[in-house]
């Protein structure tokens, strides 16, 4: 599942995201982002979980799409093929 992150809000707080797209490795907190088919990994700043999701505060860009279902069968560049897209 992708979720493309639009933020209107002002970002001194952060924003949330499906606690599902957070992983964790040796290196730090990250998601994975799609990038022209692709899966890319962001390596970003947790503030906090929130009962909707967790609070980002650094690491994401305006209009990224986050992949948010079968993260942990990814790796730097694998293709992703997009069933569905939630607004």
């Amino acid at each position: 599942m992708v979720c493309k992150v639009q933020l209107n809000a002002d970002r001194s707080f952060g924003f949330c995201i499906p606690t599902e797209a957070v992983q964790n490795n040796a290196k730090g907190r990250f998601v994975w982002v799609l990038n022209e088919g692709k899966a890319t990994r962001k390596f970003v700043t947790i503030a906090g979980y929130l009962p909707d999701g967790v609070m980002v505060t650094s690491g994401l860009e305006e209009g990224e799409e986050i992949i948010t279902n079968g993260c942990s069968k990814l790796f730097e560049g694998a293709e992703v093929q997009i069933h569905s897209i939630v607004p």
